[in-house]
Formats: structure tokens, sequence, C-alpha cells
């Protein structure tokens, strides 16, 4: 089954359109938090109301704080994945290496004969 296609229109019972701003202010918010989570993508949102005269903000200062002082915890986490990936790094450039070694002596050889 598909859903019918809505018309937008103007909200004219006023708690009816308060009660509808609030919880879509909240779905928007709660989209915008899972974008940061799931994605680590920084998002932020102003959000105007016509029943609060300052602008709601998110995340809030308080928030960012939290969340990029929890981000400097991980920071070692992501040294040691360095490090890790620098060793496999070394063992892939010493495998070349040696594969080289090898096509060289083996060319030697095939020069050897030839002469």
């Amino acid at each position: 089954m598909t859903r019918r296609k809505e018309k937008h229109a103007f909200i004219v019972n006023n708690s009816s359109r308060k009660t509808t701003y609030k919880k879509r202010k909240r779905g928007l918010l709660k989209k915008a938090h899972e974008i940061f989570t799931l994605c680590e993508i920084y998002a932020g949102a102003i959000i105007y109301s016509p029943y609060d005269p300052t602008p709601e903000v998110w995340p809030s200062v308080e928030d960012w704080t939290v969340n990029n002082s929890s981000r400097d915890h991980n920071k070692p986490a992501l040294a040691s994945d360095l490090n890790d990936l620098s060793y496999l790094v070394d063992q892939y450039l010493n495998s070349l290496n040696r594969r080289i070694q090898i096509l060289e002596e083996g060319s030697d050889v095939e020069i050897g004969e030839s002469l």
C-alpha cells in the first residue's frame, strides 16, 4: 500500500499548530543527532520559533564541549591503529623488496646464461 499525497496547508488551530511544531522540531533535532552519531558528520541546527523570541541552537555549547572532550579520550586508540597500519605497510614493503630481489637474481642468472 502506498501513502496518499499529503496536501500542505497552514494549520489554522493555534494549539494544534504549536503541538505539530514541537513534534517536528524534536524529529528534526533527532535526525541531526543521528547524522552526527552514526556518520560522525558535524551537524548543527538553528531554529527560529514564532513561540520563543530567542533561537534554539543545536548542539548547545555544553553538548558540544562534552562531545569534543570525549573524542579526545579516543586518540590513544587511534594512535595504536596507526601503529598497526604502519606495521602492515612495513610488512608489505618487505615482501615487495623480497620479490624485487628474487626477480633481480633471476635476471642475473638469465644474463649470465646468454653470455
